[in-house]
């Protein structure tokens, strides 16, 4: 791996994939002032793709970045999503209603993969760190020094660092060396990195194909929230996409292709190749009545459900799709790799500046990889009982079902459970193991908001710094104190006991919004 000098640069991270988490991670570096290169090898930005969905946390990480506007400008919001089976839909969950309270950002905003993409991109753009499209991985070495990864990568562009745009074709490949102190693998579900370092991916592949594709003007059901309709044999996802300036009459539709599945072939990529559009057109009128006029584009895939049995390798870590994949259900995919992306760069801007020591670094896998697993695991038992062609999960779907569905869903957003299966689909009731005997509702969770009652205390942490934080006039001392020990900034709020924050709560919060330590110097007891 011998280079001349004229081939090596250097950097903090160098963040190998473009996509959401990436892109996330390299935001998130830059704002804490870590320097930064992002490479890709594809020739330019994603133009489509099958996320949809940004839920709550998201919005809230968003919103840190100072994007929260232009995520609203571009997106629209689904304030409700209605289950059905076949023709018939059943009573609607109103998840931004039930999220009213939890969170500045109820409900689920529709942003397609692209866009969300774009607008991190261009922010990179701004802050003079482009993406470096057309420039692969091809090896790296992170064993030279011991303290730093060296990783060859081959661009095709005019010079190291051009725009897309100067690419040409009679310009030849070079390789060149990037020396960087961390590697952030963002770099897909085939991560040419993981299979590089030999790191497995453990799980299986879904034996049924599926497909997506892009509709306009469709019909025959409510296209401004959600739909999830099921059949015998059959499922339909629908989300409405457009945004609040451009409002749109497309929308993302996805299902099984399973009457087609004992001719279908797959390529090296395991993209379905045998699927057309016009058999998914004709399953979705004669099964869901659902027809459309026409579409922009349409492609077919296999599920997989996969987690990577580690998310760190020495210098080397894995975000997003890269570190796990899993099913459409829920659309949480994306949403965790912008998470994982977040987690992590918070926690290496932490160890760069001697904030925290190295080992810090391995709670990055602590915490995240959990979530991942409990996620697959989750998606992955959903998935089988909606596609199963096994006698009870059939008899469940065709009999049960139908009769019993509509009652439940009538009942949930009347219950407690309905804000609760709120906050763990839109990510906001995440919690993470902490290195403390303390044990709190709040410690280890994202910071609970207190917007809805007459103060935001998640305002400050748009700093991304570690800041203690005290409720109620009790607990101002004590919080200063800390705060002046631990060189932290100090915020004071009202107390609120309506979100487990009662008169003499005082917390320690991390640069992501989640709680390391709590204490009540007053011994509050408090409920989850």
């Amino acid at each position: 791996m011998s280079a001349s000098p004229a081939q090596v640069e250097s950097t903090d991270v160098l963040v190998i994939g473009a996509g959401p988490s990436g892109l996330m991670a390299a935001n998130v570096l830059l704002k804490l002032g870590v320097r930064v290169i992002i490479i890709d090898a594809k020739s330019g930005p994603t133009r489509e793709s099958r996320a949809v969905g940004v839920h709550s946390r998201s919005r809230e990480i968003y919103r840190q970045l100072g994007l929260a506007e232009e995520v609203e400008r571009r997106g629209r919001l689904a304030d409700s999503i209605q289950f059905g089976f076949g023709r018939h839909g059943f009573p609607t969950i109103p998840v931004a209603a039930l999220g009213r309270g939890q969170t500045p950002f109820p409900g689920i905003w529709i942003l397609e993969q692209s866009e969300n993409e774009a607008i991190l991109a261009e922010r990179l753009d701004s802050l003079g760190c482009p993406v470096r499209w057309n420039t692969a991985f091809v090896s790296l070495d992170s064993e030279y020094d011991g303290a730093s990864v060296r990783t060859v990568v081959r661009s095709r562009t005019a010079a190291v660092g051009s725009a897309p745009d100067a690419l040409s074709e009679s310009v030849p490949e070079s390789d060149f060396v990037i020396e960087s102190r961390y590697v952030i693998a963002a770099d897909g579900g085939s991560s040419p990195v993981r299979k590089f370092l030999q790191v497995p991916f453990e799980g299986a592949t879904n034996e049924h194909v599926y497909y997506v594709f892009e509709a306009n003007d469709l019909a025959g059901i409510d296209d401004s929230r959600v739909q999830v309709r099921l059949e015998k044999d059959d499922f339909l996802l629908a989300f409405p996409l457009g945004s609040l300036a451009r409002p749109s009459a497309r929308n993302r539709i996805a299902g099984i292709a399973r009457d087609w599945q004992p001719a279908a072939k797959t390529d090296a990529n395991m993209q379905v190749t045998d699927i057309t559009e016009d058999d998914a057109r004709e399953a979705l009128d004669r099964v869901f009545g659902v027809t459309y006029s026409t579409s922009e584009w349409f492609s077919t895939y296999r599920v997989h459900h996969r987690v990577a049995k580690e998310f760190r390798k020495g210098n080397v870590f894995f975000i997003g799709d890269a570190a796990h994949v899993h099913s459409p259900v829920g659309a949480q995919g994306m949403n965790s790799g912008l998470q994982d992306g977040h987690n992590l760069a918070c926690k290496i801007h932490d160890v760069l500046t001697g904030a925290m020591p190295e080992s810090y670094l391995d709670d990055y896998e602590r915490e995240r990889r959990p979530v991942a697993q409990r996620l697959v695991g989750v998606t992955d038992r959903v998935f089988e009982a909606i596609t199963s062609p096994d006698r009870l999960p059939v008899l469940l779907r065709t009999k049960l079902l139908p009769v019993v569905w509509p009652g439940v869903l009538a009942t949930v957003p009347l219950t407690p459970i309905g804000k609760r299966l709120v906050g763990y689909v839109s990510q906001i009731r995440i919690k993470y193991p902490m290195p403390t005997k303390t044990s709190h509702p709040v410690l280890g969770r994202r910071l609970r908001w207190t917007g809805a009652h007459g103060f935001d205390n998640h305002e400050p942490l748009n700093a991304m710094t570690w800041q203690v934080h005290s409720y109620g006039d009790s607990a101002r001392e004590e919080a200063t104190r800390i705060a002046q020990e631990r060189n932290m900034e100090h915020h004071h709020f009202p107390a609120c006991p309506q979100v487990n924050l009662p008169e003499g709560t005082v917390l320690v919060v991390r640069p992501d919004m989640f709680v390391a330590a709590y204490m009540n110097v007053r011994g509050h007891k408090t409920s989850d």
